[in-house]
């Protein structure tokens, strides 16, 4: 239920990012390497955890992989570069502001409090798509939920 949810809220706050000359085309909540428009971005779940915190609460952890993706060959390098970092700045900038970092457009069913987003940078490299060579960065986003298990 979660990662169903929290993709779609992590999907609004990515929604809303853009640059004086970008904005995001295209948002894939799988993976992929076929894209309509420049920057891509996609949402995939990494990995999660599942602590003992209380008798009747648990602390889940949901991690996700959010790469933004630029097409190598359309621009100079060294301006692919300064669009893809100021993608990443914007992006880290609206996790990390009032209305985003707590995700409250994920709307958990009962028994389910959102306890905090933090996206951190992690990779950025180089993949091989179908038709061309994309430049990516990465975001994972780890975001902690309690559960009370008695709810649920």
């Amino acid at each position: 239920m979660s990662f169903v949810k929290l993709t779609s809220a992590l999907k609004a706050v990515i929604e809303t990012v853009k640059t004086d000359t970008d904005r995001i085309q295209e948002i894939y909540d799988y993976e992929t390497s076929k894209f309509r428009g420049y920057p891509a971005v996609t949402i995939v779940p990494s990995s999660n955890s599942n602590d003992y915190e209380t008798t009747k609460d648990n602390k889940r952890t949901y991690t996700f992989t959010i790469r933004i993706f630029l097409e190598r060959k359309v621009e100079a390098p060294q301006d692919q570069e300064s669009r893809l970092r100021q993608l990443m700045d914007n992006m880290l900038d609206a996790f990390d502001s009032e209305d985003n970092w707590r995700l409250t457009s994920a709307n958990l069913p009962a028994g389910y409090t959102l306890i905090i987003l933090q996206p951190s940078p992690s990779e950025w490299g180089y993949v091989e798509a179908e038709t061309a060579i994309l430049r990516y960065a990465e975001i994972k986003a780890k975001v902690q939920v309690s559960v009370n298990c008695q709810t649920i």
